[in-house]
């Protein structure tokens, strides 16, 4: 959840696998040769155990409509570790022939947690099927539960599974090398370890296979790296994978090979995608150098260079999202670094940039020398070069680096001038990564040598760090201190130079880089990028050198600036009577860039500005103020949006009136209270009790909510991650604190801002909180999606559980009670009997051959006219010897009409028992009872003297009788500390013609007794209409809500109708924990970083103190006890709390919760928040930052820098603007930094917001 106007969805992306045999039925690819396959495609991850309890219910059988039959499969999750959807398979296996499916077919999703049912109904499936199913946790590898459903434990050997393949390389180009893997799946746990292989015979290689190998570190089978070199013919040809387990069953599965064309030459190709690798990169564009035919062969994966044999060839390779051409400019050189001068055979004209690749959109271009054509002599030589196109003014790239020439007999490694970096201040640890902002790393300790170690030569060049569109961040001289003293002076960010080695050789130099003090030059490129460093020219003594090597900077991604509320007066650095302004975060805080400006002479436009919020207002992702502004010549109060169209090309702000206001408001808070991209606003007013709410609707409707007491407000979205239907970016509820020490949320009950649920936590600890259904289970009926919807914050009408009332049937079973008199067999009837085991022939109904048996009675029992039949089977099992042949004789039924109907005709069996059915529905008629006299009679005409032998002749009648509904679901009630529990539930049904209707109910057992808690009838159109009843407020614990059918008519024709159930709650007022008789400071944070928004307050205590909690949005209600921690023991530090905070302040930045700082009057208190449970924190941090600037009136924490740790936004009543910059999330003052942003003066600053305004 976030907290805010909008925010940004990111958008998953997914493979797509190959179809084996080009089979593809409903999603689900299924390919048997003599084995199972499982094909899917994905990305090779670690292999871990998954651990997970699951039980199921015996299979239920099922006749439907038009006789298909089908099962329902119930698999119930007991414990263990949440599995997501997109990593399991589920595959049932229907008399040993496999189905996969995955959790959402089955009704669960996007996960599966404890206490979720999965069911499946599998059509087509015959009680007498054997139904074995298995769970698979693909992503892990591993098989997490399998059981046999029907037939007992699994016996059945299968053939293993490949469930994953690929080629490691992605994308794969021609003349890449490929490297093979897979994972596979065996039930049986007897996999052949060393007899996995991809067989390449369907690229054109006959026979070619190659072994693939184990790798226990992530779970996959591996080829040897770079096995063959991929040919761009392969291109949509199969490899095949295969593996075979120790009883030699092989499974196996093709994957298609795409191979991407190299083109070379003409600058042309096209593409998308990331930069290519191997480049140093500033900002879109980069370069490297390499030896010449190591890039042929490898290109972008060829191996960097500086250092170079005499005879090599070099190629430097630059990399440009921008140029599109080198028409304007195509200047290469390599330079002697002494004289500057350019080896002509080298360097243009002789040799320039030309057109390599257009790959993954990047332009590439290429310049070669060869080193032979350099002075005959062990050397550093400086390269250089400057693109221009001529498509888009200032489209340039400009690189220097330095490489090193060996020629035979000389130095083989690289001589005098040397130029290193390094990370500390004893020039001990080598480096080349750096940061602007962290001070373990934002220090360039510099060192040079020389051969004769003259003394340094102070004029005579500059130090610069330039990217590659040739902007200087820096360029200074270093300082000169006649003293040699280290780091004894500073040129703004470069130190003085000094020398710590005189004898030659070496000289040695050193002087050091404070890139936190970089702050005059061009700005640095967001994020991790390249620069050329260089000393142009150092000089000592006769020697002197231009120098250069590429180093990384890693600046931030995002940096907020910081807005202003405040008097129109002051002795700003900057300006004067200004009242609202932001100061832009460039390397520096730049002056401020006003929005209102006015005379300090109320005679003249004298605004104030009391409050200011920054939020995105129209939904073009910029951020815009709105601001509550009085005019102290008219004292007319303004509430008005500043909208920002600043770009780069210019632009600026527009102010837009929203309101003209009676009085000045309390605070102010901003975000989307509906469905738009539109951020609306809401006003407190503690004097009157009211919520003023602003929709930005085009003319700013205003509608309002009476709340005594109210005080700070805030907008966000306060639904459970994973809420069915929740956008957290929209539908925001109204959190407020109030006086007298209590906290309420408005609960945006329909998503669109109109209607308000209240809940509230007292000072007396009483909360009003809703309870949600927990598990659900369900009796008859069919279940459309599950109880979560249901659980809903927000009332949806298209959100639901729809549950569809199932028929009802009645069955009966008649056997023959009488012989006719054209009857020839003399065995009994009662051995035509239904029996389950395996009859021996004895036992058998024997029609002899040239005889008949006959009969022309059946058992009436059970056989009722009350209704129509809906089927009627005849059912039969027999058996034959080979000698019967093919006579084929038939089953003859004479019904009450005298027709005769050949049913069941008897086949060859050759000794073995088989049933067979007819169905005889279509000549049974309308009344049960007239099968009584049905006569059912065989003659057996076989001439070769074999007997039919019967075990049974029955005859199954089926009637519907209606349809039927109750469904379950399982509460968790606190007593009521006052008053019943109010059930609610939003509910719709579907028209009835047999007088369905749908009742609620109540009971504290799942067996009953039931109390009914709602009569009125459910209504059948939209909008869904709220239904409540009553609940004792001493029942708590476990308590289950029934719904039930209770119009249901007995009658062979039914019409089954469903009820949807939206949102569905029990509101209780409970006792909670006491927060305190005030509230002194509020606000919401995700603090154990599971996705939803939590409150974190200081309450005041008794004895001038303040206590901090953080109520955790967790299971059950907010304000419920449980989810109530002290974070903080009663202090007198907190007394004065002005606000409170949750973010990233200390190391580790990545543990499950975020820690706590708390701003009061005179300093800033920290909590390091280590597990969710009382008094088990680091307790209150109480080193105090200098508040020699005046007391604290408010604080922001944001990451203003963007270096993944939150610092800390304050102005003080003197007037300061400060911000501590949280450089080593140290549990002390020392890892922070503070910046006095401005100071406008004591009393003068109002208000203050963080976010990013500037383009």
């Amino acid at each position: 959840m976030r907290c805010g106007p909008k925010g940004r969805h990111k958008r998953s992306k997914s493979a797509v696998s190959d179809i084996i045999g080009n089979l593809l039925i409903l999603g689900i690819t299924v390919v048997l040769f003599s084995s199972v396959l499982i094909s899917v495609m994905n990305l090779p991850g670690p292999q871990k155990q998954t651990y997970a309890d699951f039980s199921y219910e015996q299979p239920l059988f099922y006749g439907a409509d038009g006789g298909t039959p089908y099962v329902m499969i119930n698999v119930t999750m007991g414990g263990g570790q949440i599995l997501n959807n997109e990593d399991v398979i589920v595959v049932l296996f229907i008399n040993d022939n496999p189905l996969r499916l995955t959790l959402l077919q089955g009704g669960v999703g996007p996960s599966w947690v404890t206490g979720e049912t999965w069911r499946y109904k599998a059509t087509g499936v015959l009680p007498d099927d054997k139904l074995e199913i298995s769970i698979i946790d693909n992503t892990n590898n591993n098989i997490v539960w399998q059981t046999s459903l029907v037939t007992g434990v699994i016996n059945q050997e299968y053939a293993p599974i490949i469930t994953e393949r690929g080629i490691v390389q992605f994308p794969l180009y021609q003349n890449s090398l490929i490297t093979f893997y897979c994972k596979v799946v065996d039930f049986n746990s007897n996999l052949n370890l060393n007899s996995v292989y991809v067989d390449l015979s369907g690229l054109g290689l006959s026979g070619v296979k190659y072994k693939l190998t184990y790798d226990p570190g992530n779970g996959t089978f591996r080829s040897a790296s770079g096995v063959v070199k991929a040919d761009l013919n392969w291109n949509g040809k199969t490899v095949r994978f295969n593996a075979t387990d120790t009883t030699n069953l092989e499974g196996f599965v093709d994957y298609t090979v795409v191979v991407f064309k190299d083109e070379k030459g003409n600058g042309t190709i096209g593409g998308g995608g990331g930069p290519p690798g191997n480049i140093d990169y500033s900002a879109l564009q980069g370069f490297n150098i390499f030896e010449l035919n190591d890039w042929i062969e490898n290109a972008f994966n060829a191996t960097p260079r500086r250092i170079f044999a005499y005879t090599e060839s070099v190629a430097v390779v630059v990399v440009s999202k921008y140029l599109v051409n080198t028409q304007n400019e195509n200047l290469f050189q390599v330079i002697n670094g002494t004289t500057k001068l350019p080896y002509s055979a080298v360097s243009t004209p002789n040799v320039k940039f030309v057109p390599y690749l257009y790959v993954s959109g990047y332009y590439v271009y290429l310049a070669t020398f060869n080193t032979t054509n350099l002075p005959y002599m062990s050397s550093y030589y400086y390269v250089t070069a400057s693109l221009k196109d001529n498509w888009v003014p200032n489209n340039q790239f400009v690189m220097n680096d330095m490489i090193f020439v060996a020629v035979p007999g000389g130095s083989q490694t690289p001589t005098y001038p040397v130029f290193r970096t390094y990370k500390d201040s004893a020039y001990t640890i080598p480096c080349s990564d750096f940061t602007t902002y962290d001070p373990t790393n934002n220090v360039i300790y510099v060192e040079i040598l020389n051969y004769n170690g003259n003394a340094w030569d102070p004029y005579t060049g500059d130090v610069e760090i330039r990217d590659f569109f040739w902007n200087a961040q820096l360029k200074k001289a270093p300082a000169y201190d006649a003293t040699n003293t280290p780091l004894s002076k500073w040129n703004g960010p470069v130190s003085n130079l000094w020398q710590i080695i005189q004898q030659a050789p070496p000289g040695k130099y050193r002087f050091a880089i404070n890139l936190n003090n970089v702050t005059d030059g061009k700005s640095w490129i967001p994020g991790k990028n390249a620069y050329a460093l260089r000393y142009d020219m150092f000089k000592a003594g006769t020697e002197k050198s231009l120098l250069s090597k590429i180093i990384n900077i890693t600046a931030p991604s995002i940096k907020l600036d910081i807005t202003i509320g405040s008097q129109p007066t002051g002795n700003a650095r900057f300006a004067t009577a200004n009242a609202l302004y932001y100061y832009e975060n460039e390397n520096q805080w730049y002056p401020p860039q006003l929005l209102e400006t006015g005379s300090t002479d109320k005679k003249y436009y004298s605004p104030t500005v009391f409050l200011v919020r920054a939020g995105d207002m129209n939904g073009d992702n910029k951020t815009d103020l709105v601001a509550v502004l009085q005019d102290g010549s008219t004292d007319i109060i303004y509430l008005y949006v500043y909208y920002n169209f600043q770009s780069s090309f210019g632009g600026g702000w527009i102010k837009s009136q929203i309101a003209i206001l009676s009085s000045i408001p309390t605070d102010i808070a901003i975000g989307n209270i509906d469905f738009d991209n539109d951020a609306d606003v809401v006003l407190s007013y503690a004097t009157t009790g009211i919520l003023h709410i602003y929709r930005n609707d085009g003319a700013w409707t205003r509608t309002s909510v009476s709340l005594s007491g109210v005080q700070k407000v805030i907008l966000a979205d306060m639904d459970p991650a994973g809420t069915a239907g929740n956008d957290p970016s929209r539908s925001q509820d109204i959190i407020v604190s109030r006086t007298g020490g209590t906290i309420t949320v408005l609960k945006n009950q329909f998503g669109n801002g109109v209607t308000w649920v209240q809940q509230s936590l007292s000072s007396t600890g009483t909360a009003l909180i809703d309870f949600w259904a927990q598990a659900e289970y369900n009796v008859t009926g069919t279940v459309t999606n599950n109880y979560l919807s249901t659980t809903s914050p927000i009332q949806d009408d298209g959100v639901y559980e729809q549950i569809r009332e199932n028929i009802t049937y009645r069955y009966a079973q008649t056997f023959p009670t009488l012989k006719g008199p054209n009857n020839e067999v003399s065995d009994e009837l009662v051995q035509l009997r239904y029996r389950d085991d395996i009859v021996p022939i004895e036992s058998a109904f024997t029609v002899n051959a040239g005889s008949t048996a006959e009969v022309i009675a059946w058992d009436s029992t059970g056989l009722q006219d009350d209704l129509v039949p809906f089927k009627v089977t005849l059912k039969v099992r027999y058996m034959t010897d080979e000698a019967y042949g093919t006579t084929g004789d038939y089953l003859i039924w004479t019904n009450k009409t005298g027709a005769v109907i050949n049913t069941i005709q008897i086949e060859n069996t050759s000794g073995a028992w088989v049933e067979r059915e007819f169905n005889m529905t279509p000549y049974a008629g309308t009344l049960a009872s007239a099968l009584t006299t049905a006569k059912l009679n065989i003659t057996n005409t076989n001439t070769n003297g074999a007997a039919i032998n019967f075990d049974y002749w029955w005859i199954n009648v089926t009637w519907k009788t209606g349809d039927s509904l109750e469904h379950i679901w399982q509460f968790t009630l606190n007593p009521a500390s006052s008053g019943n529990h109010q059930f609610q539930v939003y509910a719709l049904r579907s028209p009835s013609i047999d007088g369905d209707n749908f009742v609620f109910y109540y009971s504290t057992s799942i067996a009953g007794p039931w109390t009914q808690i709602t009569s009125a009838t459910i209504g059948t159109s939209l909008p869904m209409q709220p239904y409540t009843g009553s609940i004792p407020g001493t029942v708590s614990g476990t308590v289950y809500i029934r719904v039930k059918d209770l119009g249901g008519v007995t009658t062979s024709s039914p019409d089954p109708n469903y009820i949807r159930i939206g949102q569905m709650k029990i509101l209780t007022t409970v006792s909670s924990t006491a927060i305190g008789s005030s509230i002194l400071a509020i606000n919401v944070a995700d603090m154990d970083q599971d996705g939803d928004l939590d409150i974190l307050a200081v309450g005041m205590k008794t004895g001038n103190r303040g206590q901090a909690y953080v109520l955790y949005n967790g299971p059950g209600d907010i304000f419920l006890p449980s989810n109530i921690v002290a974070v903080s023991s009663a202090d007198a530090q907190l007394y004065t709390a002005r606000s409170i905070t949750g973010g990233k302040y200390f190391s580790p930045y990545g543990k499950a919760y975020l820690d706590i700082a708390v701003c009061t009057s005179s300093k800033i208190l920290f909590i390091n928040q280590t597990e969710k449970s009382t008094r088990t924190y680091s307790g209150l941090l109480s080193f105090s930052f200098s508040n020699t600037y005046g007391n604290f009136m408010k604080m922001v924490g944001a990451d203003i820098d963007g270096n993944g740790r939150d610092d800390l936004i304050a102005y003080t009543d003197s007037g300061y603007l400060l911000v501590y910059a949280n450089y080593l999330g140290r549990q002390s003052a020392s890892g922070w930094q503070i910046y006095v942003v401005d100071n406008l003066g004591a009393g003068m600053v109002n208000d203050v917001d963080v976010s990013k305004f500037a383009p």
